[in-house]
């Protein structure tokens, strides 16, 4: 970060040391940041109220939202370098927290040392950074080249590929709306992201998976074996240089999934179990997907959680945006049943065959707004 993070009694600064080490070509945008950040907060008439800033404002939305809802996160603006105080008093008041980072990785940004972390730590507290920059870097704060924000595409490519970095995420402001140029940008990196594999979730849950990064315990339990602790809302685990390796299901517990990518093995955990073991076991194929006893998922548009493996058949339960499908391995081809559960009185019934691929893949046409219960059942003539 290029200012110090201190109480609001003191200054914020431009730290005239790390100056000296940037760019040239991003001199002009640093500056104009310091000026910007550095303006006194003009609108308060008493002595700064750091609980009338995190509780206070917390209390009042939540005055305005719909029975039910409630208010799960707090996004940090200005510098976006909130001191330790302000953190903890986010996390004692039930809320998450997520901004700052400003990823970037582009051709203005050729480095991947501008990819920032998940997060930073403040004196025992966590700030998640949230995984891409906005249109505010891309226009020099809304000055200039408002098309700029389309160029997010290049950071995306760039931190997916050749091995994933960031996930995907698209950051901007309504006032992108105000100009034909800012609001294509927007359209052009939307388009790009619905063309992407992708699993679509809040940015309350994205919160919650960094701050399950930071609290993760992997516990060895025998050779290839470990089980996992504290992992909070985080449900993926990845290993590196993992392609002729894959989950020995008949040894693990609490894990519903797996898939090769990028020469990496991802595992998918069922978030019901509160302590999964993962074994590992040698793969001598690498083209197809892994053959198991058991069926697991391979990839889904929507989380999955609850997955049960039940007599001749399988159990899950899904929940998200948009349509979309999720794919399984099954051990056999043949047909087989779907039943979706949608709430006590509305059911659909539909069959699918699955080829010598063994892939059975679940499609709904609407987003499953609500929990829905898809119990999967091999016919047997």
């Amino acid at each position: 970060g290029l200012f110090h993070s201190k109480p609001p009694d003191q200054k914020v600064a431009l730290d005239s040391s790390l100056l000296g080490s940037i760019s040239p070509k991003h001199i002009s945008l640093v500056k104009e940041v310091m000026k910007t950040y550095s303006a006194p907060r003009a609108f308060y008439k008493g002595a700064y109220d750091l609980h009338h800033d995190i509780t206070g404002s917390i209390e009042f939305i939540q005055t305005l939202l719909p029975l039910g809802k409630r208010v799960e996160l707090l996004q940090w603006s200005g510098n976006t370098l909130p001191f330790a105080k302000a953190i903890r008093l986010s996390r004692q008041a039930g809320v998450r927290n997520l901004n700052g980072g400003d990823t970037r990785f582009d051709d203005e940004f050729d480095s991947v040392s501008w990819v920032m972390p998940i997060g930073r730590s403040v004196d025992g507290e966590q700030q998640i950074y949230a995984s891409a920059s906005n249109e505010n870097t891309y226009t020099n704060l809304w000055t200039d080249r408002f098309y700029g924000f389309g160029f997010l595409t290049e950071t995306l490519k760039r931190t997916g590929s050749p091995i994933r970095l960031k996930p995907i995420n698209v950051y901007y402001h309504m006032y992108s709306g105000e100009r034909l140029s800012s609001l294509n940008a927007v359209r052009k990196n939307l388009d790009y992201v619905r063309s992407q594999q992708v699993v679509p979730i809040t940015a309350s849950r994205y919160a919650a998976i960094a701050d399950g990064f930071y609290a993760t315990e992997i516990e060895p339990v025998g050779d290839a074996r470990w089980r996992i602790h504290n992992r909070r809302a985080l449900q993926t685990l990845r290993v590196d240089q993992a392609t002729y390796q894959a989950v020995d299901f008949s040894q693990s517990e609490g894990v519903m999934g797996q898939m090769h990518l990028q020469g990496s093995l991802y595992i998918a955990l069922d978030p019901s179990h509160p302590a999964p073991v993962i074994a590992l076991k040698g793969l001598a194929v690498s083209s197809q997907h892994p053959g198991s006893s058991q069926p697991y998922l391979i990839h889904s548009r929507w989380p999955v959680e609850g997955f049960l493996v039940k007599g001749d058949g399988f159990e899950f339960k899904i929940q998200g945006f948009g349509p979309g499908r999720t794919v399984w391995y099954v051990p056999a081809p043949g047909k087989y049943r779907i039943r979706a559960q949608y709430d006590v009185e509305h059911t659909r019934d539909w069959h699918v065959t699955v080829g010598n691929d063994k892939q059975l893949t679940v499609a709904l046409d609407e987003a499953p707004s609500t929990a829905v219960s898809i119990r999967i059942t091999r016919e047997v003539l």
